[in-house]
């Protein structure tokens, strides 16, 4: 008689052949195997007497001896039939995971990821585990897998999501730092001229008086006089 991992082609025979790879018996005198189901693979390669769960990070369709291994960007518990895609703002780097990470912040992905994606320039994100990332709003910009955007400095403006702040034209300035349009920038007034306060025009100093560039104000120019005592020799 068959033995439990086994199986006889007729009732009555002897002749006994051991249960292929993903199929089981477990009793006396069977006529045919049992195929494992899904999640599970068979005890042993041939004359299993039974199915074991797939282990984490594995799965299988049924009938196999051997379960998978699940692919970078999905997972799987114990027992999985198959694998499961990682959720948005998360992933898995490598094969046979069993769990997602969240991605960092200044990262996002949209699921089923093998590695986060950094949020582009003029976007960030301050949060773990997103699958988006914010735009950086007027006046300010902000580099390469930012967590934060920082204000434009003086002389540069930008719009919504801009990557790099923009500089003013030439001969133009700005009255502060986080301008959002090229009409935040005013003339520049240049040395010998005053009036830099983003409303009036430049204007030339008076006679003997002296403005810095962007001065809003003139000065009474100081002259600077030196003597030089010595002889002077006449040929």
């Amino acid at each position: 008689a068959c033995l439990p991992g086994e199986y006889g082609h007729a009732t009555g025979l002897d002749e006994c052949t051991l249960c292929e790879p993903g199929r089981y018996s477990t009793a006396n005198r069977t006529a045919q195997c049992l195929t494992c189901p899904p999640g599970s693979r068979s005890a042993t390669a041939f004359g299993s007497l039974g199915c074991e769960p797939c282990v984490s990070g594995t799965f299988s369709g049924g009938g196999v001896s051997a379960c998978s291994v699940c692919g970078a960007g999905t997972f799987s518990l114990a027992g999985a039939a198959e694998c499961s895609t990682c959720p948005n703002g998360t992933f898995s780097a490598l094969q046979g995971a069993s769990f997602c990470e969240g991605c960092e912040p200044g990262t996002f992905s949209t699921g089923g990821q093998s590695v986060c994606t950094d949020c582009p320039a003029g976007r960030f994100q301050w949060s773990n585990g997103t699958s988006f990332c914010f735009d950086c709003s007027p006046g300010t910009d902000s580099s390469l897998g930012s967590v934060g955007c920082t204000f434009c400095r003086h002389g540069f403006y930008s719009g919504t999501g801009f990557p790099d702040c923009i500089a003013c034209p030439d001969h133009h300035n700005t009255t502060g730092i986080g301008k959002t349009n090229v009409s935040d920038c005013v003339p520049h007034c240049l040395t010998g001229s005053s009036g830099y306060n983003g409303v009036e025009p430049c204007t030339l100093c008076a006679p003997g008086q002296h403005g810095p560039g962007n001065s809003t104000l003139c000065s009474p120019a100081t002259v600077e006089i030196s003597f030089w005592d010595g002889d002077l020799s006449i040929p």
